[in-house]
Parts: C-alpha cells; structure tokens; sequence
C-alpha cells in the first residue's frame, strides 16, 4: 500500500474482509470506503472500525456491479477477492469507471505459475490421477480459500487491465510455503538454515500470488 500517499484521498477497497487493510488505510489518513459481497464481512469490518475510533462507509456491495458515480475514487486496493469471479472482467472494468482520471489501482490475484498451482497439480492431478477425471482448472478450483477462484498468468491478468488502464505492472509476491513447500512443523526449521536472500528471490520467481498495479488513463 503506498500509505504515505493516502491521506486526505478517497479509497476504495474491493472485498474488505475483516478489515483489516481497510484499518490500515484509514490510520494513514484515507477516506475509506469498503465493500464486501457477504454481510458478515461488512458487520465485522464495521465493528472494527467501531471499536478502534476509526470511520469509514462499509456496506454489502457485488464488485461486478459497483455502486457508486464514475469518478468517484482516488485509489482501489482489493487483495485476493476478484479473482472469485466467474467475471473478472466485469470487476476491472468497474474498478475503471470508478476511479478518477490518473487514479491508481493495486490487485492481487493467484499465481497460475506459483508453488502452490503447481503442487495442487502434482499431488491432485497427477499423483491422485486427477487427470483422468478432470480439467487442470477444476482441480485448482477444488484448492482455493473460497467456493471457486481463477488463478492467473501473468500476461493474462495484465492484458485484463491494459483495456482500461495505462501503466500495467506486476510482480510476483510469496510466502515461506512458496520456498518450501513443505508441511510447518518441518518448513520453519529448514527456512532457518536458507539466506534471506534466497528467500525473497524465491517468492518473487514463484510465489502465489500476482500483485498488479495500474494507473488511469488522463
């Protein structure tokens, strides 16, 4: 998040969850307006904005069908939501029409070339014989956090935003699970013995996850 650049603007956060980077925004001076498809999300997201003194407008709202004037935002963060679905593109083209011109948007999705789509092909579709009963895409679907998810190529997700936006770029982010893909008990011990260094050039061939960042045409 580019937190020293946020205050006094208007953001919007695509899937806000708990609320946690919503929180982070807001304590950085943004005029935070969060969304989420679930109630629970909005009802927990406004409890922490409650308890913590903070403000925002948090409500239910479908990102494929955002509801709010063209123009109306400065920057969009969403982290691990659009890709949920089955439209992506709606989704980024609504991101498009609500910021303003010059905005700024930030995104991640999943990793189709990541550690973790890799070992869910391995393990599920060919050591299971996966293969035989199913798509490379449905066995991914079965692994994700959520009901379905698309994970991505980079070239992909970055041909999604270049219809709408200047200033395409991605990069590759991870976590240790990416480096090695092993259960915790026996990752964290062996991480230990593995440079810093070569950790972070890990993640950033084969991490999980695409962070995508866009700016709107003048």
């Amino acid at each position: 998040m580019p937190l020293d650049r946020l205050a006094g603007r208007r953001v919007l956060e695509v899937g806000c969850g708990m609320g946690l980077h919503a929180e982070t925004m807001a304590r950085a001076g943004a005029l935070v307006t969060a969304v989420d498809l679930t109630p629970t999300a909005v009802d927990r997201t406004r409890q922490r904005f409650a308890l913590k003194g903070l403000r925002a407008d948090v409500r239910v709202c479908d990102a494929e069908h955002l509801d709010f004037p063209d123009n109306s935002f400065d920057f969009v963060w969403s982290w691990g939501v659009i890709h949920h679905s089955s439209r992506t593109g709606r989704v980024v083209r609504q991101i498009a029409r609500v910021l303003r011109p010059e905005g700024e948007c930030r995104v991640m999705v999943y990793n189709r070339d990541g550690t973790g789509a890799r070992m869910g092909f391995l393990l599920a579709h060919v050591l299971k014989g996966g293969f035989l009963r199913r798509s490379l895409d449905e066995t991914l679907f079965q692994r994700t956090d959520g009901f379905s998810a698309r994970f991505y190529v980079r070239d992909q997700f970055e041909d999604l935003f270049r219809t709408f936006f200047e200033d395409v770029s991605t990069e590759v982010c991870g976590q240790d699970a990416d480096v090695l893909p092993l259960p915790r008990q026996l990752r964290m011990p062996l991480l230990r013995l593995i440079p810093e260094s070569y950790q972070r050039k890990a993640q950033g061939r084969r991490g999980g996850f695409l962070f995508l960042k866009a700016r709107s045409p003048v």
